[in-house]
């Protein structure tokens, strides 16, 4: 229930237009009443309670996203400079760059 609110809900923040919550055991089983119910009462619980359907933009202002996605660019873009000061990108796969970071 938790990871399945959490995805609608980060769907909702970033600005989905329709959203479809699914059994958390479509995965691996068929789903049964107790799934779907389940997913049902997410968006229900979603919209009802935070009212984020209600508005255009949930995270407009939020100093908190902002900050959080400033944050990831600018990580983002160090990586970037010092993979490209290093050179070889090949040599990076191999060593296991990619994978630490």
């Amino acid at each position: 229930m938790s990871r399945s609110t959490s995805e609608a809900m980060s769907a909702v923040v970033a600005g989905c237009n329709a959203l479809t919550v699914k059994p958390f055991n479509h995965t691996f089983a068929e789903p049964n009443h107790f799934s779907e119910r389940i997913a049902r009462n997410v968006s229900l619980i979603i919209s009802g309670e935070s009212y984020v359907n209600q508005v255009a933009d949930p995270s407009a202002g939020s100093y908190f996203i902002e900050n959080l996605t400033l944050k990831l660019a600018d990580a983002a873009w160090e990586l970037f400079l010092q993979l490209e000061k290093k050179g070889e990108l090949f040599l990076h796969l191999k060593t296991g760059l990619f994978r630490r970071k």
